[in-house]
């Protein structure tokens, strides 16, 4: 009885466990490394030394927006909203990758600094 008793309680605590998210981290400034994990969006980022520019993007796509950038720093995003969606980057030269949960495929753009990529729109 022990027996059943000792795996019950482990197979309760792994799903507890796994059942958890991680709780996004709130950035200071002057940190040495900070991650940033609000609204879907995970970096690294050294804040007291860089450059943030604003990278906008508008989802017309009726779903999720996934945009992955790539360069001296990797950054992911999610645009749940509806409309414009602006993020905070460090200034540089990325690779855009874009994909969204309502359509098939992906596009990918040269990211120069912040700016915008533009209208994302569904064609089915």
């Amino acid at each position: 009885m022990k027996t059943v008793r000792l795996i019950t309680f482990f197979i309760v605590a792994i799903l507890v466990c796994s059942a958890w998210t991680p709780s996004p981290v709130l950035a200071k400034a002057g940190a040495a490394a900070t991650t940033i994990g609000a609204n879907g969006i995970s970096s690294n980022v050294n804040l007291a030394t860089s450059k943030l520019v604003k990278l906008t993007i508008t989802n017309r796509t009726g779903g999720t927006l996934y945009i992955s950038l790539v360069g001296h720093n990797s950054y992911s995003f999610a645009a749940t909203n509806q409309g414009k969606n602006t993020f905070m980057i460090e200034s540089g030269k990325y690779i855009a990758t874009i994909r969204a949960s309502a359509c098939s495929g992906s596009l990918i753009k040269k990211v120069n600094g912040g700016g915008s990529l533009g209208t994302i729109i569904c064609r089915h």
